[in-house]
C-alpha cells in the first residue's frame, strides 16, 4: 500500500497542478495549515483522502492507512472507510493535469459543504491528506481574474495555496500616420494618434491567449467600442488572425471559428470555443485589425471628451461551471486640431483686414483643402479647393487637421493691399504620451505648437486643441510721377514725331512721282 501511494504522490508532484509546496519548517504531529494568498479569493477545501504521515524505506514522507475524507463521493466511498488499492493504482497511472482532475472529481462531492475554508489571514488547519481546492464562486472576482480548481497534498508540512489560474488580456492600439516610432505593436501602432477629419484610421486589437487546459470549451469575446467621431466599418472589413507576437500580422483564422458583428459603433468578435482554432496555444495572440473613418463630429483638444475608443475581453473564467469574466478596458485616443488665422496690417497689427481670400494647401502643394462649415472635409484639386475668407475681424479657421505641414496661399488681398507672392508655410506639431497600457485615464495631448515660415514655434492651446497665427499684408504702394512738365514734354514730343512722320511720307510720295 505504501509503495502504491508513493507512486501516486510522485505522479501528482510531477505536474504543475500541485499548487502548494512544503515550507522548510515541519509542522507538529498530524496537523497542518493551508494558507491563502492575498488576492481577494475565498477557497473551499474539499477533503478526498486522509491518512497517517509516515516514512518509507528511502526516507520519504508518505501517507499510509489511507481513508476516504469527509467530502468523498461515490458508491461505497464512505467517510472514514479504507480506500481500495485499485483506486490508488488508477490514480498513480494517470498523467496530465486535466485527466487527473477529471478522475479525482469522480471521488469528491463538490456540492457538499467544504470541510475547510481559507482566506488571506485566515488559514485552514487540516489533518494530513489530499484535498481538492476550489474557488468560492459567490465571491466576485476583479477584472482579468479567473476561478480555479486544483489538487494539493498535505503530508509533512504547512502549505500555501499558489493558484494555477490564467486569464487573457487585451490591448487596443491606433496607427499613427506621421510620428511612426514604436515597433512593439507593429510599425506606427501605439496609444495615441493625430488625423485629419475624413481620414481612415487603422486600429489593432491584441488579445493574449491564456492556458485553457482545464476547460472543455473556452468562450473568448472582443467588445470594441468606437467613439461617435468614427464611422463604423463593415463586418467584412474586419480581419482576424493568430500571431506569435504583438507586432506580427499573423495568419488569418478560418472565419468559421468566429463571428463578427458591427452594429452602430459597437464591434463584437465572438469565439464560442477558442480551443477549436487551429494552432491555438497559450501565449499566442488573436489580432483584430480594421480601419474607421474620422468624421466631422470629431472633437478637438483635451477639454472635450475626445475621440476615445476602448476594448475589453469577455472570457470563460471558471473550469468548474459556466461563467464569464471581463478584462480591464484598454483605451486609445485620436486627436485633431484647429488652425486659427487672423489677417492684419503689416505696419499696425491692431488693424484687422477683412475679405482676404486663401486656400489651404497640403504639404507638397499639390492639393487644396475642401472645408465645409469650417471643418476640413478632404483634399481636392486646387481649382476646387474652398476659398477661406477673413471676416470683419480678419479671422477664419479650419478645424479637423492632423499635425504636419500646410501652406496658406493668398489668392486675393484685402482692398488696398498687395497679394502675398508666396504661400505661408505652417507646421503644426503635437506631442502625446505613448508606450503604455492605458487601462485607466486616457493619456492626453501634452503639447501643441505652430511654426510659420520656419520661424521659432509658438505654443498652442492644449485644452481646446487650437493653434493661432497672424498673416501680415502690406498696403498698396503710391508709384512716383514726373509731374505736369514731364507730361507736357511727352505730349509735345509725340506731336513733333507725328508731324515729322507726315512730312517724310509726303516727301517720299513726290519723289516717286518725279521719277515717273
Amino acid at each position: 500500500m505504501k509503495k502504491t501511494f508513493k507512486k501516486l504522490m510522485a505522479a501528482l508532484l510531477a505536474v504543475a497542478l500541485l499548487c502548494a509546496m512544503a515550507v522548510p519548517a515541519m509542522a507538529e504531529g498530524n496537523s497542518f495549515q493551508i494558507s491563502a494568498p492575498n488576492n481577494g479569493h475565498t477557497y473551499k477545501i474539499y477533503q478526498i483522502f486522509t491518512g497517517t504521515p509516515s516514512t518509507d524505506s528511502d526516507g520519504n514522507k508518505v501517507l499510509s492507512d489511507i481513508k476516504w475524507g469527509s467530502n468523498a463521493s461515490g458508491e461505497g466511498h464512505t467517510t472514514g472507510a479504507s480506500v481500495d488499492s485499485s483506486i490508488l493504482t488508477t490514480l498513480a497511472g494517470t498523467s496530465g493535469e486535466t485527466n487527473i482532475l477529471n478522475l479525482v472529481k469522480n471521488y469528491v462531492d463538490l456540492n457538499s459543504t467544504a470541510a475547510f475554508t481559507a482566506t488571506y489571514n485566515n488559514p485552514a488547519t487540516v489533518p494530513a491528506g489530499y484535498y481538492l481546492i476550489k474557488d468560492d464562486e459567490s465571491v466576485i472576482l476583479n477584472s482579468g481574474d479567473s476561478y480555479s480548481l486544483y489538487l494539493v497534498e498535505v503530508i509533512n508540512a504547512d502549505v500555501t495555496i499558489t493558484p494555477k489560474t490564467d486569464a487573457p488580456s487585451v490591448e487596443k492600439k491606433v496607427k499613427e500616420n506621421v510620428k511612426v516610432s514604436d515597433a512593439t505593436y507593429g510599425a506606427g501602432y501605439n496609444d495615441t494618434a493625430d488625423y485629419n477629419i475624413g481620414d481612415m484610421v487603422p486600429f489593432k486589437l491584441i488579445g493574449k491567449v491564456p492556458s485553457m487546459e482545464h476547460y472543455t470549451t473556452y468562450e473568448y469575446i472582443f467588445h470594441d467600442t468606437l467613439a461617435t467621431a468614427f464611422d463604423a466599418p463593415n463586418a467584412s472589413d474586419i480581419h482576424v488572425s493568430l500571431a506569435d507576437s504583438k507586432d506580427s500580422d499573423g495568419a488569418a483564422i478560418d472565419a468559421s471559428s468566429y463571428t463578427v458583428s458591427a452594429t452602430g459603433h459597437n464591434i463584437t468578435i465572438t469565439f464560442t470555443n477558442l480551443k477549436n482554432v487551429s494552432d491555438i496555444a497559450a501565449g499566442k495572440y488573436i489580432i483584430v485589425t480594421y480601419s474607421a473613418k474620422l468624421n466631422n463630429s470629431a472633437s478637438i483638444g483635451t477639454a472635450a471628451p475626445g475621440n476615445t475608443n476602448e476594448v475589453y475581453l469577455e472570457y470563460s473564467n471558471n473550469p468548474n461551471t459556466y461563467s464569464k469574466g471581463e478584462t480591464i478596458h484598454d483605451k486609445v485616443i485620436v486627436f485633431n486640431y484647429q488652425l486659427d488665422v487672423t489677417k492684419i496690417d503689416a505696419k499696425n497689427h491692431d488693424i484687422k483686414l477683412k475679405d482676404a481670400e486663401f486656400k489651404l494647401l497640403n504639404s507638397d502643394k499639390t492639393k487644396a483643402a475642401s472645408v465645409v462649415d469650417g471643418k476640413f472635409a478632404g483634399w481636392v484639386e486646387e481649382s476646387s479647393g474652398t476659398i477661406l475668407k477673413s471676416d470683419n475681424n480678419g479671422f477664419f479657421s479650419v478645424t479637423g487637421l492632423d499635425d504636419g505641414t500646410y501652406y496658406l496661399k493668398e489668392i486675393k488681398a484685402p482692398e488696398g493691399y498687395n497679394t502675398l507672392t508666396s504661400p505661408v508655410k505652417v507646421v503644426i506639431s503635437a506631442n502625446t504620451n505613448n508606450g503604455q497600457n492605458r487601462s485607466g485615464e486616457t493619456t492626453d495631448l501634452t503639447t501643441i505648437n505652430i511654426s510659420v515660415n520656419d520661424a521659432d514655434p509658438t505654443n498652442g492651446n492644449v485644452a481646446n486643441g487650437t493653434v493661432s497665427i497672424e498673416v501680415e499684408n502690406n498696403a498698396g504702394a503710391t508709384l512716383p510721377s514726373t509731374g505736369g512738365m514731364g507730361t507736357t514734354v511727352f505730349y509735345v514730343l509725340g506731336a513733333v514725331l507725328v508731324v515729322g512722320a507726315g512730312v517724310l511720307l509726303v516727301t517720299k510720295k513726290r519723289m516717286s512721282q518725279s521719277e515717273i
